[in-house]
């Protein structure tokens, strides 16, 4: 989904949010998330995860937070993070305001590359993926159902606010004060 092409700092790592009293858990439950998810898992709650941490991961590059070094160092508190910015920059903003900035240059890039023919097929994975890990501590297990993963990727869709074929849609354009982008 990363509209940079392959990136794993695109959303946050599965194995930061797999474990329920995990540190970066709690730190992230601003956002509504509060269950631990298992890797593997490719339900609603996976997805909606996946796409709140991609928001989150494009507000600390707005904001010029090096997501690296935030999470190695163990992640600061979102309410402090905010406190910071607003010592800062002065500004009087809010956590749901940086958010949505983050979302805006989410689906600006999307808009972008989907004017440059990018379309519903380049949001894949390779074809390795979808099969069982040959060796090692995983042997045996490890792929991807496609036809789940292509239930996940619709719902990721929705929840962004893009259409079946992956293009934001007018409203989210609207929504986000970016009409001026529609094709």
């Amino acid at each position: 989904m990363s509209a940079h092409g392959a990136d794993h700092w695109v959303a946050q790592h599965d194995s930061l949010y797999k474990e329920k009293d995990s540190q970066t858990l709690k730190t992230i439950e601003p956002l509504g998330i509060i269950d631990a998810v298992p890797a593997a898992d490719l339900s609603e709650e996976k997805v909606r995860l996946h796409y709140y941490t991609h928001l989150l991961t494009m507000m600390y590059d707005c904001l010029g937070v090096c997501v690296f070094g935030y999470i190695s160092r163990s992640m600061i508190p979102l309410d402090r993070l905010l406190n910071l910015v607003k010592a800062a920059t002065g500004w009087d903003t809010s956590l749901w305001e940086l958010f949505k900035a983050g979302e805006r240059v989410s689906v600006m890039m999307r808009q972008f590359n989907s004017r440059e023919g990018f379309t519903r097929e380049d949001d894949t994975l390779p074809k390795k993926m979808y099969q069982d890990i040959a060796s090692g501590p995983q042997a045996g297990s490890g792929k991807i159902d496609p036809e789940k993963f292509m239930q996940a990727l619709d719902t990721y869709y929705q929840m962004a606010g893009y259409d079946s074929k992956g293009n934001p849609t007018d409203g989210k354009l609207a929504e986000l004060g970016l009409s001026w982008m529609k094709s």
